[in-house]
């Protein structure tokens, strides 16, 4: 519910922008703004889902997120939004899904019994690939009968409504943050330390640094004409 509410507001926000602006070059800010997190902060999500009660992990980000469209949706009614504005707005939201995401995911291991994993991940991913289906589907209705503002309101339904149905699920008791001690390190550390070496390492051979750079250009290319094409 919450993902296929995500796709509305994604589309809706590079929309919103190109209709202000008729820039490719601000749009493709917003295609950024979409993009950066899972750069910044995406290896850090995994871990802190580890770390902290999942289930609460869930209902704040889906409360903070609901929030935020809220406050979009009546800002833009007040003709108040701007570009920058836009930018903080998408950069936030597309942040708290680093963490909600490993969350929901390591939440569904602890629902689920070990035999019936295989088929229920099958109908996780399932159930996301149908919301890029129904996402491009409601834009064009939303757009077409009742405006940008429906974008917003829309977003910020589907993230209170999954905030509610998940505060009614019987979570395990194993689900407990881990007592920390006085050895375990700091998690940007632990994640990005290792990580720098590899680019340290992998910058120094040509075959890996080639391998990089072309990879790094195909799948943002890629990106960016997905993300254009909508405009």
């Amino acid at each position: 519910m919450s993902k296929a509410g995500s796709s509305i507001s994604r589309i809706a926000f590079l929309l919103l922008v190109y209709n202000f602006t008729h820039s490719g070059i601000d749009t493709t800010g917003i295609a950024l703004a979409e993009t950066v997190p899972y750069v910044l902060f995406g290896l850090i999500g995994g871990i802190t889902a580890d770390k902290r009660v999942k289930k609460t992990i869930l209902i704040f980000l889906d409360g903070v997120q609901g929030t935020i469209l809220v406050a979009t949706t009546m800002v833009y009614a007040v003709h108040g939004l701007t570009y920058f504005s836009i930018l903080i707005i998408t950069f936030l939201i597309e942040t708290a899904g680093c963490f909600y995401n490993p969350a929901s995911r390591a939440m569904l291991t602890m629902l689920i019994s070990s035999p019936d994993r295989v088929p229920a991940n099958s109908l996780v991913d399932l159930s996301a690939r149908g919301t890029q289906l129904v996402g491009p589907a409601a834009v064009y209705f939303l757009l077409h009968w009742i405006g940008f503002r429906a974008f917003f309101a829309a977003d910020s339904v589907t993230f209170f409504l999954t905030a509610g149905l998940i505060l009614f699920l019987h979570i395990p008791p194993m689900d407990r943050p881990p007592q920390s001690t006085s050895r375990s390190r700091n998690v940007v550390m632990t994640v990005y330390e290792p990580i720098a070496q590899f680019a340290k390492f992998a910058w120094k051979t040509r075959d890996l640094r080639n391998l990089f750079i072309a990879t790094s250009f195909v799948v943002f290319s890629i990106h960016g004409c997905g993300k254009s094409a909508y405009c």
